[in-house]
């Protein structure tokens, strides 16, 4: 957590935001989803890229909708380590 500056810690706080809330395990991002508010897609782009060098996001290639190939931003489990600590959800995870 030392590591992470202020906009990456938002960036992963919006991270958890967009994530499913039917399927809050579905731990996946497309590379090129929506950006939230407040943000450029650059700006977001540039964090995730900074919480991937932390070991927070990784880059895959899954299938997408009408199994299309697609690239997406995968949380991997120190993400979910973080955020916990960080409060960005509830006991439920």
């Amino acid at each position: 957590m030392e590591g992470l500056s202020a906009r990456e810690m938002d960036a992963l706080g919006e991270v958890f935001d967009l994530l499913d809330p039917i399927d809050p395990f579905a731990d996946a991002l497309p590379l090129r989803g929506s950006v939230p508010l407040g943000w450029s897609r650059l700006e977001f782009e540039g964090a995730l890229g900074g919480l991937a060098g932390l070991g927070l996001l990784a880059r895959e290639d899954r299938t997408g909708s009408l199994d299309t190939p697609e690239r997406a931003w995968v949380l991997t489990p120190l993400a979910r380590g973080v955020a916990t600590l960080c409060g960005f959800f509830g006991e439920a995870l």
